[in-house]
């Protein structure tokens, strides 16, 4: 079976339905299946093993992004939640908890490359990796990041609940921006499970009724430390804030879908009709062009699942980082068409174009 799948390799070609035209990806498997065919599979070793528990077969080096530095603590950390589809590749990332946003982006990037082995039929669900940026060394590892609260052993102390291990920062909703101060926070109290998982999160208070939901979100994702009891009634102040701090100016904005197999950012920006263009118009942030320059441009990667949802968002390069989050908003509103699989690898580039202003 083995030596069939090695020579044979996994091949296959998808076409994406973006926007009113088609985009074809192709992927080609051979090495992949080579590498893992060679490797040997123990079934009976691996059945004690729950999936989320599972770690890959192979890592290439993720290495450490300097670029992260400046903020970054002693050690940290992002919690990835995935599953594997029956080819070895993780699917449907998302990130759990983060010591330090900066590194979110550069996880996922790593998580894409990992590869599982001894994988049926029906894949692998719900795996929990903590991926560790060391910032003496400038290295990172991988670890499982689940336990078993039944034998968390941490009495509860003032400490472990001093502060979370892993948080995520808030997005800030598109439709909440235009109405919004410069600051605006909400308080929110919340209970810790023994298993470290916040529970039973509610609003006490708000400056801006709109940011709301997306605060509980955010408290949502928190991991503590597992303890024997929990703790009641905890708060925290979530503050969203609005960057500029000079004149605003209008501008547009255009996204361009692109085949990231065939052309790379640079040609789309400089022909844009190599992309299809997206029929939803995104957004100028008006409170980014005080410092912003006559044109600017981000560039992501994203997958879209087989129900049509946009996802696992990276931004690959941006000219200036205060509209990331504007271009990831607005992708991530976007519907396709259902398919069998989704599709992987999309690339989008969005253009932000500041006005003149009259004298």
């Amino acid at each position: 079976m083995h030596a069939q799948k090695k020579n044979a390799g996994w091949r296959f070609k998808i076409a994406v339905a973006a926007f009113g035209g088609a985009l074809f990806l192709q992927a080609d498997f051979t090495a992949f299946a080579n590498e893992l065919s060679a490797r040997p599979c123990n079934m009976e070793a691996l059945a004690s093993i729950p999936d989320r528990d599972r770690q890959p077969a192979s890592v290439p080096e993720a290495g450490y992004p300097l670029q992260c530095s400046e903020a970054a603590r002693e050690e940290d950390n992002v919690i990835l939640k995935f599953n594997v589809r029956r080819n070895g590749k993780p699917a449907n990332i998302e990130v759990i908890a983060s010591t330090n946003a900066c590194f979110v982006d550069h996880a996922i990037k790593a998580a894409k490359k990992w590869r599982y082995n001894c994988v049926d039929n029906d894949g692998l669900s719900g795996i929990e990796v903590k991926l560790s940026y060391h910032f003496r060394d400038k290295r990172s590892s991988i670890a499982a990041a689940s336990y078993d609260p039944d034998n968390c052993e941490q009495p509860n102390s003032e400490l472990a609940f001093a502060k979370p291990v892993g948080r995520m920062p808030p997005s800030y909703p598109e439709r909440c921006m235009y109405n919004a101060s410069k600051t605006e926070e909400v308080l929110v109290t919340y209970d810790v499970l023994p298993s470290g998982a916040t529970d039973n999160i509610r609003v006490s208070n708000s400056t801006h009724e709109c940011l709301n939901s997306a605060a509980v979100a955010s408290v949502a994702k928190w991991k503590y430390q597992c303890s024997t009891d929990g703790k009641l009634d905890l708060q925290t102040i979530i503050t969203f804030q609005l960057e500029g701090e000079g004149p605003t100016h209008k501008g547009v904005a255009a996204c361009y879908i692109f085949d990231r197999s065939k052309y790379k950012a640079a040609e789309i920006i400089s022909d844009p009709t190599l992309g299809q263009f997206c029929t939803q118009d995104p957004f100028y942030a008006a409170q980014c062009s005080w410092k912003a320059g006559k044109k600017e441009h981000v560039v992501l990667s994203f997958d879209v699942t087989a129900d049509g949802r946009v996802h696992e968002i990276v931004v690959e390069k941006s000219t200036n980082t205060c509209f990331d989050d504007f271009a990831k908003m607005s992708l991530s509103q976007k519907q396709y068409a259902r398919s069998n699989a989704g599709y992987e690898n999309i690339g989008a580039v969005f253009v932000y174009e500041k006005e003149e202003i009259d004298d």
